[in-house]
């Protein structure tokens, strides 16, 4: 889980085309109820807030 939050985060510094892409696939609203999850460690939801 960890390396696909960091791919993300990758992902959003690259080209616009790239960004626009990972946007337009839902990717934030994902992260947004993955950090919500009651079992989400504190160091994950850290990683996701970056």
């Amino acid at each position: 889980m960890k390396v696909g939050v960091r791919l993300t985060q990758l992902l959003l510094q690259c080209c616009c085309e790239v960004t626009r892409r990972v946007l337009n696939r839902g990717v934030l609203d994902k992260l947004h109820t993955l950090y919500h999850k009651p079992h989400m460690a504190l160091s994950m939801k850290l990683l996701i807030l970056r």
